[in-house]
């Protein structure tokens, strides 16, 4: 059987944001990078000899990297971090520290901590979400999107797209 892929990955489709990553035995420092998207799609059969529009989930991809943009990432969902918003403000409390930083600035993602491989699971889940109908009447059978960091560091998550 015959397994195609698209590969996306345009110079629009990045952000740069700032964060601090949980780690096990220590929390790094408040630093920032500039984040590039990859995007992998697969299907097991071509229309008209086309995997799936690229332009629909470009422009789903570009849309989320915008909202990520010039913001500092906070994960909703991690057990170590108090989150607190009051007065246009989120304060966050994690191992002893404490930092106050304007609402209108921050982006809370439910996720556990923000490394690429979580980010990566963000992409790959909320595009599958959105593009759900486009997607499955093309055939594809998976998703995979890839979050790069820096050269030759980043995080990928894949996922199958099920039974329609």
């Amino acid at each position: 059987m015959a397994l195609y892929e698209i590969t996306l990955c345009k110079e629009d489709m990045k952000f740069s944001s700032a964060h601090f990553t949980i780690l096990e035995s220590t929390l790094e420092r408040l630093h920032g990078h500039n984040y590039q998207l990859l995007l992998h799609v697969k299907a097991q059969r071509l229309r008209a000899g086309l995997l799936v529009d690229f332009s629909v989930i470009k422009q789903e991809a570009r849309r989320l990297c915008a909202s990520l943009d010039e913001t500092f990432l906070i994960p909703s969902r991690s057990p170590e971090l108090e989150i607190s918003q009051q007065g246009g403000e989120i304060e966050l409390r994690c191992r002893g520290k404490r930092y106050v930083l304007p609402d209108a600035d921050c982006r809370l993602l439910p996720l556990e901590n923000i490394s690429c491989e979580c980010l990566a699971d963000w992409f790959c889940h909320t595009l599958i979400e959105r593009l759900r109908p486009q997607l499955r009447a093309a055939g594809v059978v998976s998703l995979a999107a890839a979050v790069q960091e820096s050269p030759g560091q980043s995080g990928r998550c894949e996922e199958a797209l099920g039974p329609a």
